[in-house]
């Protein structure tokens, strides 16, 4: 409670959104690499699947298809996130 009131006091509500672009400038291409990584597999492993066993993925493999795409998202975005978290930790010193 101590952060939220010193923010509120200091800086009034425009405080709790500083540091908004460089979060939204590293999760916007996150979810992009992500969202277009899985679907990318997706098609790949349904594309593969299809001629031998039917068209459904099985849960393990949408656990797979998701972990993947959320490790490229990751690898994509980490020198954004590393920039984003320098410049907040900047600000704020």
């Amino acid at each position: 409670a101590t952060a939220v009131s010193t923010i509120a006091r200091s800086e009034g509500i425009l405080g709790f959104y500083s540091g908004w672009l460089p979060t939204a400038s590293r999760n916007v291409p996150f979810v992009v690499a992500t969202f277009t990584s899985h679907a990318f597999m997706q098609r790949r492993l349904l594309a593969r699947k299809a001629s031998r066993e039917g068209a459904a993925l099985t849960v393990e493999e949408n656990l797979v298809l998701g972990i993947s795409s959320a490790l490229v998202g990751a690898l994509v975005t980490q020198p954004m996130d590393v920039i984003k978290t320098r410049m907040m930790t900047q600000a704020s010193s």
